[in-house]
């Protein structure tokens, strides 16, 4: 049997740290991911952005997909071509690629914040 909750309580994880706490951790995992516990906090962060009801599933998919590969995949290729030493052959690209990709995940970041936000307002309103 399952217990239902009661009309007059919100569903669980639509409170207003659900999704600074859900994106920043999968931001600050996603950016320092060479160390441990970052790894941690992006698997918390994918978590709750998955158990929440605050986002759509694309958004999710953004969220949990998007958003770690743009915020880390140039962190993982700046440490493969300072290890191989292909840094000559990809020239000054760098110093455009890395601050691109990171802007762009933060203004995603920001965008799934926001969208977060008006569902917690939708959720409230129509509970």
């Amino acid at each position: 049997m399952r217990s239902e909750q009661p009309r007059d309580r919100p569903p669980r994880l639509t409170g207003a740290w659900v999704p600074p706490v859900a994106l920043l951790s999968i931001a600050a995992g996603a950016l320092l991911a060479v160390f441990v516990y970052p790894l941690v906090a992006l698997v918390v962060g994918i978590g709750l952005v998955g158990a929440s009801p605050l986002w759509t599933a694309s958004e999710r998919s953004l969220a949990v997909l998007g958003l770690p590969l743009v915020i880390g995949a140039p962190l993982w290729a700046s440490l493969l071509v300072d290890r191989f030493g292909a840094g000559e052959v990809t020239g000054g690209a760098w110093a455009f690629v890395v601050p691109a990709c990171v802007g762009l995940g933060f203004a995603i970041v920001a965008m799934l914040w926001i969208r977060g936000r008006a569902a917690r307002v939708r959720l409230r309103a129509s509970g």
